[in-house]
């Protein structure tokens, strides 16, 4: 099971932050997010450091306190096989080493949650859900997935009524997945209920909405998105699904235009058919009904 997660290092300091506030009164101590990673540590990080006393350190003193000793070596030893020292050290050499650094703070993350409230936080910053993980045995285009809003939906088979109950269930977040062929959305992120079911095909297609009322395509400029809306089409129905932010909004076209992309089932296809040629198959086309009847016949008499 391999996807991709899109993350700044803001969304790290956010749920380290909300973590914190959860563990605020309780005895159980988070483990503790690595400062070295800020980005304006980074962007300094060639100089000498202050401390309380006002005497400047060496900046190997400020790498063995803030990095840890073992990545502190780990630069040592990279800056040595380039031969020089850590002022000569290239950026992308010290971003790795923060890659690296957060990469450990969430493997301490996971152990400690395990088994304590706050999993649920985790799970959906690194966006792993249960039928997710269920549906990892197809092997197949496992893309973006998050909590989106329908706002309106065309061709459904379920009846509209004035119900407020209904009314809440409808527009409440759920959890939407894009996979190989079809966007499949969940009631929670823990559930296995189905809540909706989107296939594609020749016909799909994606639009963002610039302005209230207004379409455009994905491939036109996407600096002034400043409405969370997009919308997802098929030959039968269409979603008008609203995002958190733009941000958001703009993983999930992403990852449903790669998807497009790359299944056989948003082609054009042979005699209009809405499915692929698929090959080794038992079926067979009846392409003259004569020899049927005539078997129908002898099985009458």
């Amino acid at each position: 099971m391999k996807w991709t997660v899109e993350r700044e290092h803001r969304d790290f300091q956010s749920l380290h932050n909300r973590l914190r506030l959860l563990y605020l009164r309780r005895r159980e101590k988070l483990p503790e997010f690595p400062s070295s990673t800020f980005p304006f540590w980074l962007g300094n990080f060639g100089a000498s450091t202050s401390s309380k006393d006002g005497s400047k350190k060496d900046i190997k003193e400020s790498i063995s306190q803030e990095l840890g000793p073992g990545i502190a070596a780990g630069i040592g030893a990279l800056a040595g096989a380039v031969g020089g020292g850590v002022h000569d050290m290239k950026k992308k050499d010290i971003q790795m080493m923060a890659r690296l650094k957060l990469q450990e703070y969430l493997t301490q993350m996971f152990l400690f949650l395990r088994w304590r409230p706050g999993l649920n936080r985790l799970c959906k910053f690194l966006e792993l859900s249960t039928l997710g993980i269920r549906l990892a045995s197809e092997n197949s285009y496992h893309g973006k997935e998050g909590w989106l809003v329908i706002a309106s939906a065309k061709g459904s088979n379920a009846a509209i009524r004035c119900n407020p109950r209904l009314y809440k269930r409808r527009h409440t977040p759920k959890w939407f997945m894009v996979r190989h062929s079809y966007i499949v959305a969940v009631e929670d992120m823990e559930g296995l209920n189905i809540y909706d079911v989107l296939l594609v095909d020749s016909e799909f297609k994606v639009e963002w909405h610039a302005l209230p009322g207004l379409r455009h395509p994905v491939e036109e400029s996407r600096k002034d998105t400043r409405h969370h809306f997009f919308t997802i089409s098929n030959a039968e129905r269409t979603f008008k699904l609203a995002s958190q932010n733009d941000k958001k909004m703009m993983q999930f076209i992403d990852s449903i235009r790669m998807m497009k992309e790359i299944t056989p089932w948003s082609q054009k296809h042979r005699f209009g058919s809405f499915a692929p040629v698929r090959y080794n198959c038992q079926c067979q086309w009846l392409v003259d009904g004569v020899c049927l009847l005539n078997v129908a016949v002898l099985i009458l008499a």
